[in-house]
């Protein structure tokens, strides 16, 4: 009888961590071929990335001296972006949110966070770095985003000319 209960157990114990398990197999994998991707199209676009950061689905890193940007996502499908900062004028961030009544209080829900690139030729370049109708996960979205546009915007901000260099 003793036994029978343990095999029960046991039985009902692997139902419970087996899933946990492949999901975290799972997940583990994603990121780690998602990681070998980016590796791979900055070697392929011969960048030297200085500047890195990760968070969700996202990677992206920066090459400060050929400033180009490289920002690969897992959203359905790869979304790969490579982004010459020399043609960049101007980032910002925009971040759009939804308020909704819970009793006596008011909650904000992230709805999206864009990064908005404005070419020196007027072209504006939006790439959108979270998505509530996509991603349910939301991991110091905005944090990252303004970090990203903060390294951005000091890229940006010294540009040497001609004249300041001799």
């Amino acid at each position: 009888m003793k036994i029978d209960t343990n095999v029960v157990n046991a039985v009902i114990l692997l139902l419970v961590l087996v899933p946990y398990a492949l999901f975290i197999f799972k997940a583990k994998h994603e990121t780690s071929s998602l990681k070998k991707k980016f590796d791979h199209l900055a070697q392929l676009n011969n960048l030297n990335l200085e500047w890195l950061d990760s968070w969700n689905r996202n990677l992206v890193g920066i090459d400060i001296k050929k400033n180009k940007l490289l920002l690969v996502q897992q959203i359905d499908a790869v979304v790969v972006h490579v982004v010459d900062l020399r043609t960049i004028g101007n980032s910002s961030i925009l971040s759009e949110y939804k308020y909704i009544n819970k009793r006596s209080r008011k909650d904000e829900i992230l709805q999206i966070i864009i990064l908005r690139l404005e070419g020196v030729d007027g072209e504006i370049t939006d790439i959108i770095l979270y998505d509530h109708n996509r991603s349910y996960c939301q991991e110091n979205e905005l944090l990252h985003a303004q970090k990203l546009n903060e390294v951005i915007q000091n890229l940006l901000s010294f540009k040497p000319t001609i004249s300041s260099a001799a």
